[in-house]
């Protein structure tokens, strides 16, 4: 998932980053060839990091909340987060909050299978699932409101706005495979 967040984001840069005029920029040539390489590194990646992530989740016994629950809960809280965030904030429909929300599903369905891995969530699985719901629902927090700020920006402040996300989904998920490693 780093390496899925660390591509993303040199893309982001390569194709919304301002110019020294502050506007958007249009790449050519190498740099649009290799910023559209990034998105699909990005795109591979992901994919293979969910993958992997849910082989090893396959291999792992119980869990603290079924999944389907918290499955459910964040489709239930995306359809929330879509709706307040189009009707109370006039945000155009983009497929990122999705992401945000299936990312926090993922890393969530992690937490309640690593919770199971002590007793009763306490000693070092414990302290790392707590830890990641923690980070997973800040970050989600965090994505959620850049997301919901970001057309409401210049040019200028919506390229940064739009890099946290990014920024943080690596930071964090570089963070779990760290405690969890």
């Amino acid at each position: 998932m780093v390496a899925c967040s660390g591509l993303y984001l040199v893309w982001w840069c390569v194709f919304f980053a301002p110019d020294a005029a502050g506007q958007k920029p249009s790449p050519t040539g190498a740099l649009r060839v290799a910023g559209v390489a990034c998105i699909l590194g990005a795109v591979a990646c992901g994919l293979l990091a969910v993958t992997s992530m849910v082989q090893g989740m396959a291999g792992m016994t119980g869990e603290a909340v079924p999944g389907l629950w918290i499955n459910a809960g964040c489709v239930a809280l995306y359809v929330v987060l879509l709706a307040v965030t189009v009707r109370l904030f006039d945000r155009p429909v983009t497929t990122e909050l999705l992401l945000f929300c299936a990312w926090c599903a993922l890393e969530l369905n992690v937490a309640s299978k690593v919770a199971v891995g002590s007793t009763a969530g306490a000693g070092a699985a414990g302290g790392a699932a707590v830890l990641l719901v923690v980070l997973t629902l800040a970050t989600l927090a965090a994505c959620t409101v850049c997301y919901t700020l970001y057309y409401r920006l210049d040019y200028v402040a919506s390229f940064w706005d739009g890099c946290v996300p990014l920024a943080l989904v690596g930071v964090v998920s570089a963070v779990v495979a760290l405690v969890l490693g």
